[in-house]
Formats: structure tokens, sequence, C-alpha cells
């Protein structure tokens, strides 16, 4: 049979006679690595392989990057703009809020920071004319 079922069925099997899910799953990693013969060396490099990505070390700069340009006013201006141009057809701040998004996302760069800076201006507008706070939380974060 394979490791991989065998491991599957131990969590599972953990789980099911009430154990919390996070020490399961450490049970059957640490069974996992008695089983192999790897050390706890190999869970340290793993470890460090996995987090010593610079990609994210760019995503807090990229989400500070978005607080400040909607405290300097860019969103606000932007959501303006495109309010004035979309807002008077029908679900016309639905509109807004995505094409702020997509303008706001080509200036950033990234869709955290989007997210952020948009998602400040357009959801407290959205729920006090009437849409549902978590479809504009979708809407936006879409």
């Amino acid at each position: 049979m394979d490791s991989g079922i065998l491991f599957f069925a131990l969590f599972f099997l953990l789980l099911s006679i009430g154990v919390p899910i996070a020490v399961s799953v450490g049970i059957t990693a640490l069974v996992f690595l008695w089983q192999f013969h790897l050390g706890i060396m190999v869970v340290s490099i793993n470890f460090y392989a996995n987090i010593a990505k610079f990609p994210l070390l760019a995503i807090p700069f990229f989400i500070l990057a978005g607080f400040l340009m909607d405290r300097v006013g860019l969103s606000r201006r932007l959501v303006n703009l495109l309010h004035y141009l979309i807002g008077p057809i029908p679900g016309g701040l639905g509109l807004v809020a995505v094409a702020g998004c997509v303008l706001f996302g080509a200036i950033s760069g990234t869709g955290p920071a989007d997210t952020a800076a948009i998602g400040a201006v357009m959801i407290p507008a959205m729920v006090n004319r009437g849409y549902d706070k978590g479809f504009a939380s979708a809407l936006v974060a879409s």
C-alpha cells in the first residue's frame, strides 16, 4: 500500500477520535519523519527555503503603498471620477468599484494594495447605498 494513503489514514483516524487538527498534523508529520529516517534538519531547511522567497517581502510594502495612496486621496479621486462617468447607470456603484480596482491595480501593480486602498473607500459607500456588506467586500476583493 502507498505510504501517502497510510499517512492520510493516520491523519483522519486521529481526527475521528477527537484529536485537534494541529496535533493530528504534527503527529502525522513526526511519524513521516521517523518512517523515512529524516532528521529534524530537513524541517528547518524546508522551513527556511519556503520563507526566504524575496517576492513575499514585497507584499507588506504593496499594502503600505495602498494605504498611503488612500491617505493622500488618490483612491477617492479615482472613485469620484469613475462615479461621475459610470455612476448614473443601474448597479453603477458596483461597476465603479470594479473599474476603480482595475485602474488602481494598474497603478500599484498588486491586488492587496488595490483592495486595501479602494476597499477603504468603496465598501462603506456601497453599504450606505444598500449593498450587502459581504457582496461589497467580495466585489472589491475580486
